[in-house]
């Protein structure tokens, strides 16, 4: 299997010192992987727990680079 998506959740918020726009705060929590027929497995390494998060994951491709500090 080969991974092909992350697993994010949305924890919160906070505003960008630079632009000064209200922008979510993500955490990794898991990875997607694709096997060769096309079948897809979720590993979770994580929840997410506390009010901010409201019990959806997303997922977006490997190279995305939403959940990276800035």
């Amino acid at each position: 299997m080969k991974p092909v998506g992350k697993l994010l959740a949305t924890v919160g918020e906070y505003k960008d010192p630079q632009s000064g726009e209200t922008k979510k705060r993500r955490i990794r929590v898991g990875t997607v992987f694709e096997n060769e027929q096309g079948q897809r497995s979720i590993k979770i390494d994580s929840t997410p727990v506390g009010p901010e998060w409201s019990g959806w994951l997303s997922e977006y491709p490997m190279d995305d680079r939403r959940d990276d500090p800035s």
